[in-house]
């Protein structure tokens, strides 16, 4: 009797192992939603104007990295992110960063202190410090309208989910 019992625990423990392999496999298989470029499609994602324009947005919740203050340090970063059919933000990525530095002598004296190597690292740090912040205050956006489309046979205009790209720029107070 109790050999049944095993053998029927066993065929169990088979079925349910196979069941579970083929729904892993099935959703292993199924296809990311198709993103669309800011500029192929029929309707662009926007920022809601209650909050001005996008930038005045961004300008308003920069809280300028201290290291950057500390260096003299300004730049530009160029982020990327999706804005998802429900006008949610998500995937939000920096494409490239540029440093300068601002002609402060004070502090510019104080990099310049800096031995070549430490120069480089603390570059690296003040990029991360002003990628860090700007995906920030894009992830806290409000929720935007979403971008659409013409999809399916019917060509009906649907809510689709659409890349954009948003320069932040971080200035120094005068």
């Amino acid at each position: 009797m109790e050999k049944q019992h095993l053998n029927l625990f066993a065929r169990v423990l088979c079925l349910v192992a196979f069941v579970l392999v083929g729904t892993l496999a099935m959703y292993a298989q199924s296809e990311p939603p198709q993103v669309y470029k800011d500029l192929k499609c029929a309707v662009q994602p926007s920022f809601p104007n209650e909050y001005g324009t996008v930038v005045d947005y961004v300008k308003s919740k920069i809280v300028y990295p201290e290291r950057a203050d500390m260096y003299a340090m300004e730049g530009k970063v160029i982020m990327q992110f999706v804005v998802e059919k429900d006008g949610s933000i998500g995937e939000i990525t920096p494409v490239r960063t540029n440093l300068t530095e601002k002609t402060d002598k004070k502090k510019n004296k104080k990099f310049a202190s800096l031995s070549a190597y430490k120069q480089q690292k603390t570059k690296e740090l003040i990029q991360a410090d002003f990628e860090r912040e700007a995906a920030r205050i894009i992830g806290e956006m409000p929720k935007w309208n979403p971008g659409k489309d013409y999809v399916g046979e019917e060509k009906v205009l649907e809510n689709i989910r659409v890349k954009y790209t948003l320069p932040v720029d971080f200035k120094m107070k005068e």
